[in-house]
């Protein structure tokens, strides 16, 4: 594989200093490049200006002109920065983990920005992108940014182009292509689903404390306007570990409940959920919809909604690896209860006719493609065996310490949670420990409730301004990485 290294120059400058990180786990070392240079050299490793290589000139404030050199070399992969343009250290890439999803040589920015600072503890509200999905939406902006709908040439690549990135996403979850829909974020395809709904009233909804506000507000809303029951489902019992079952389950349905909406996993929690089980549950009532929220689950195993037997489930593509786009799937039959929000004279034969909006960001689902080649060409085996030793690692640190609280499932049972983990610390609130973690390294993490309002407060019996420390990981994460973070936790706990 070709690797491309780019240095950037001010006009005026005369030389310029290179870092250049090696995929090889060889040191990183800095060399000169001046302008009239034809070779780079590293490690013994010459990096010339190839037939490909060019010069690009780009005007910037006060007609200051910078050129970049593009540089290829087929053997290593390497990223080169001017030392006075940027102010992020140099990133030494460790060798990534046997799985074709994006991993540190791929994805763009390492997930490292603001003077090293490193965010990819934040998977949860947002994971890293390969360089090729962000290639395929360059793409479509450049050679195909027309509005759809066209018969001319242009016009017909643009379409295409989508209906791939349909496809593609249907794929990803074994659907048809009808059977999703395209939106800016979860939370606002649940709310188009909300409106296009319709019960009698005294009909029951069924929501748990458990989700994400997204999975909850539209159909409490939904309630309130067409004077519904909503029933709680509050698993009690459980401390530290509350869990959805069947058991809990089964006393809250009846006749009267026409719709249940619960999370695959729990975005603070990490915990797994039994959709099947739950699913088939509830499905022994006539005409209950089965809404599932896949946000937290989606970017570390595979869906498949037909084997699951859910009505709508929902996910976050920017938590896939990939843009930041939505994405809704909902069976047919479900659909035939929704009715269409679009203008009185638009199509109406799939779901994104009914509950698109016409909020299409063409250019984004155009890389959907990209990202689910990538996830699916060699399978989630290797990731779920790096995910499993990673958490394995944190949770076994955090279980052994009396002054830690984790939340959710302690074991690291990969069929029972995710490397979504949460925790707090005796004594301190979370608030300060996150600010002693920024303090004394450069990790990115955050305290908060993440939206999971209902479950910081009503069920864990935590202060929602404060809420949790949560460390949310992928498959792209290390075993050193975790080491730096179980290191971390340990000064400054001493320091305390």
């Amino acid at each position: 594989m070709r690797s491309l290294a780019i240095v950037t120059l001010a006009a005026s400058a005369v030389s310029a200093d290179i870092h250049i990180a090696e995929h090889s786990g060889g040191p990183i070392c800095t060399k000169k490049y001046n302008h009239d240079a034809t070779v780079v050299e590293c490690s013994g490793v010459e990096w010339k200006p190839s037939s490909e290589a060019k010069i690009e000139k780009n005007c910037h404030e006060k007609d200051e002109a910078k050129h970049t050199l593009h540089f290829m070399n087929s053997k290593r992969s390497v990223s080169m920065a001017p030392s006075h343009m940027s102010k992020r250290e140099p990133i030494l890439i460790r060798d990534p983990p046997a799985c074709n999803i994006p991993t540190r040589t791929s994805i763009i920015g390492d997930g490292t920005v603001d003077q090293g600072t490193s965010t990819a503890w934040r998977q949860c509200s947002t994971s890293q992108v390969s360089s090729p999905a962000a290639d395929a939406i360059r793409d479509y902006l450049i050679t195909s940014n027309v509005q759809m709908g066209a018969s001319y040439g242009v016009g017909k690549l643009s379409a295409s182009k989508v209906d791939k990135g349909y496809e593609a996403g249907a794929r990803f979850i074994n659907a048809f292509p009808d059977e999703i829909v395209y939106g800016a974020s979860a939370t606002q395809l649940l709310r188009n689903v909300a409106l296009g709904l319709s019960f009698e009233q005294g009909d029951e909804i069924i929501v748990s404390t458990l989700d994400h506000e997204a999975n909850i507000a539209p159909w409490l809303d939904l309630a309130d306007r067409q004077r519904l029951r909503i029933r709680w489902w509050c698993p009690e019992g459980q401390g530290n570990n509350p869990k959805l079952t069947v058991d809990s389950l089964k006393p809250l349905l009846s006749e009267k409940t026409r719709f249940l909406a619960f999370s695959h996993c729990t975005n603070l929690l990490g915990s797994i959920h039994d959709v099947k089980a739950i699913a088939a549950a509830a499905h022994e009532y006539r005409d209950v919809l089965v809404c599932v929220d896949g946000v937290a689950y989606a970017p570390h195993r595979s869906v498949d909604v037909k084997d699951l037997g859910v009505d709508l489930y929902c996910l976050s593509w920017y938590k896939v690896f990939g843009p930041h786009i939505a994405m809704l799937y909902g069976s047919r039959e479900a659909q035939k209860q929704l009715q269409p929000l679009g203008h009185y004279f638009s199509p109406t034969a799939t779901l994104s006719d009914k509950a698109g909006f016409a909020a299409w960001s063409y250019e984004l689902i155009a890389s959907i493609p990209v990202v689910v080649d990538d996830l699916l060409a060699q399978g989630w085996k290797e990731c779920v065996q790096q995910e499993t030793e990673i958490q394995t690692l944190l949770l076994n640190y955090l279980n052994q310490r009396s002054d830690v609280t984790v939340y959710g499932e302690t074991s690291p049972d990969p069929s029972k949670r995710l490397p979504i983990i949460s925790f707090t610390i005796d004594g301190w609130n979370s608030r300060s420990v996150v600010a002693a973690i920024e303090a004394n390294s450069n990790l990115g993490l955050k305290h908060d409730h993440f939206y999971s309002h209902r479950l910081v407060t009503e069920v864990l019996d935590l202060d929602a301004t404060d809420g949790v420390v949560r460390v949310s990981m992928a498959h792209y994460n290390t075993r050193e990485e975790i080491e730096t973070v179980i290191a971390t936790l340990q000064e400054i706990i001493v320091k305390r």
